[in-house]
């Protein structure tokens, strides 16, 4: 396997494109802070069919709610790595600013 290296400026990187790091990629893009979500693609919720105690989403395949979550981090200018990527790199320039 080759890996890729990506640079792009952003205020925060949250590793793990899971629940919890979706919901708080997307409330940092509700803030206008650069997002990048890194993830590699294998949830630690793997062997569940099913997802219990999230809120609107009782007894739906994790896999599903990732792809909602995915896009709704996409809308608010997020920005997420394909699943099975690994490395990430946020480049920052002193003084810039957020994106």
């Amino acid at each position: 396997m080759r890996s890729v290296t990506v640079s792009r400026h952003c205020d925060v990187t949250v590793i793990g494109g899971s629940a919890a790091g979706l919901a708080a990629a997307l409330q940092l893009s509700r803030q206008r802070r650069g997002v990048v979500v890194v993830d590699d693609g294998t949830p630690r919720n793997a062997p569940a069919a099913h997802m219990h105690g999230y809120l609107g989403h009782e007894g739906a395949a994790p896999g599903a709610l990732t792809g909602v979550g995915r896009a709704e981090v996409r809308s608010m200018a997020g920005r997420c790595s394909p699943a099975g990527s690994w490395l990430c790199t946020a480049a920052t320039t002193a003084g810039s600013g957020s994106t």
